[in-house]
């Protein structure tokens, strides 16, 4: 070694190792991979592998049911069948009015937030051809059949107590006709359904409102409520009264489909009444004759 060279000199020389170190701890190239850099000159430096070359030929198939091209959904990343969703049409109403649109008459400023001559509630004044007669406006059926229900329980009480000559078959006919004109009731309500052009709607809520006003009047005539004379106009005219009240605030009609309501009712009232005299009087007649035979 010539006398002007110092060992550092020489590490870096390409010349060997100095002098007291061992053989060098840098991998070969057949360790750090096919292809790593070899440093020159024995330099020991650190040697990472590299990364895997990216396949650039034709890629494999995938397997065998695995889902390609999906992307997953819900927990997990499985994706979740729609079939037990609600259709589109669930629980559309098939007797919808599709002729007016509240939300549009409301903003031209034709239409009110009030409810229709016959209870509707679909934001217009002014009740439109299709639209029910009878609405869900104030308590269920069984709320109004529970009430009609105990007031004409009291009118049989009423009838049994005020009759005392044939109090069982006053109280059975209070009954009789307590459910007889509830049914010409239902008939009343239809008549001026018809005459506003309007469908009736659900039966159940017209005969338990009915039922309700049929037997307050008859509660009313059974107590014999005595203001002139003898005879009982002052149970009439209250039991009218309320009827007339009751058929107003149940059905929510005034005015003209409130009297068409009454006139009709009344009117079936009357050939109901009408048909059971006279099946009355054929039967006294045929007895007497009977009895004139003997």
């Amino acid at each position: 070694m010539p006398d002007d060279m110092t060992p550092q000199d020489s590490k870096g020389s390409g010349l060997g190792p100095p002098s007291g170190t061992g053989p060098t701890d840098a991998p070969g190239p057949s360790e750090a991979g096919a292809g790593a850099p070899v440093p020159s000159g024995g330099n020991t430096k650190e040697i990472y592998d590299l990364a895997p070359p990216e396949p650039t030929g034709k890629t494999s198939a995938p397997a065998r049911g695995s889902k390609v091209g999906i992307p997953p959904s819900g927990r997990g990343g499985e994706r979740k069948g729609t079939i037990d969703k609600e259709k589109l049409l669930h629980g559309f109403d098939k007797d919808a009015d599709f002729d007016r649109d509240p939300e549009v008459e409301r903003a031209r400023g034709k239409g009110g937030t009030g409810r229709t001559q016959a209870g509707s509630d679909d934001g217009t004044d002014e009740p439109h051809e299709g639209a029910s007669f009878v609405q869900h406006a104030i308590g269920t059926s069984k709320v109004w059949l529970a009430g009609g229900g105990v007031i004409l329980v009291g009118a049989v009480v009423a009838a049994a107590v005020t009759q005392k000559d044939h109090p069982l078959l006053s109280a059975m006919l209070v009954l009789y006709n307590g459910f007889l004109h509830t049914g010409t009731g239902i008939a009343a309500v239809g008549v001026a359904a018809v005459t506003a052009g309007r469908r009736l709607g659900p039966i159940d809520v017209s005969a338990s409102r009915m039922l309700a006003g049929v037997a307050a009047l008859l509660l009313l005539t059974n107590c014999n409520i005595v203001v002139i004379g003898t005879t009982n106009y002052g149970g009439l005219a209250l039991g009218a009264l309320a009827y007339a009240a009751v058929i107003a605030w149940a059905f929510r009609v005034w005015g003209q489909a409130l009297v068409t309501v009454i006139g009709a009712h009344f009117t079936f009232w009357v050939i109901v009444q009408v048909g059971m005299e006279l099946t009355a009087a054929v039967g006294r007649s045929a007895a007497t004759a009977a009895a004139a035979h003997r």
